[in-house]
């Protein structure tokens, strides 16, 4: 059995379909893998507050997935309609 949907945090800005960085860390910056850790855990302490159901990071960048995977996020699984024609 599964909780609530609503409400969730939606991480996409732009609101496009189109992937793009969603964690925005300065590219100068040196440290940006930590960064964009504190930026996840932020994430995460915003949704515990506000009782969001879950946080989800849509149309992210590879990198974006992997640092949030790292951080116990689940990844979307691969709908049946997304792959590639035979």
């Amino acid at each position: 059995m599964s909780g609530p949907y609503y409400p969730k945090l939606q991480v996409e800005v732009p609101f496009v379909p189109n992937a793009g960085p969603r964690l925005l860390v300065n590219p100068a910056a040196g440290n940006r893998e930590a960064l964009r850790a504190q930026l996840i855990e932020s994430l995460k302490d915003v949704a515990r507050k506000e009782g969001a159901s879950s946080v989800q990071i849509t149309y992210a960048l590879p990198e974006d997935v992997d640092a949030a995977c790292g951080a116990g996020f689940l990844r979307r699984a691969r709908r049946l309609c997304d792959r590639p024609a035979d």
